[in-house]
């Protein structure tokens, strides 16, 4: 009998897993908006300069990660 591989499922798993800890994360910032401004101390406009600072850096690295998606492509 050949020795059943659980590698894939393994994968599968983590990346699943990844991707709804990201979206989740890139959803709470306006959740925690309130929260952070209080705990550290920052005003309405800093805490907006840092949202969108997150957000500018996640769109300018879709760039490099869909060159490299394309570069590797899909293994068969």
């Amino acid at each position: 009998m050949e020795k059943k591989s659980y590698y894939p499922l393994i994968l599968l798993a983590t990346i699943c897993i990844t991707y709804f800890v990201e979206n989740f994360l890139r959803s709470a910032a306006g959740a925690l908006t309130p929260i952070l401004i209080k705990e550290l101390g920052i005003s309405h406009a800093a805490m907006g300069m840092l949202i969108s600072a997150y957000f500018f850096i996640y769109g300018v690295m879709q760039v490099p990660s869909g060159l490299l998606s394309d570069r590797l492509g899909a293994r068969k």
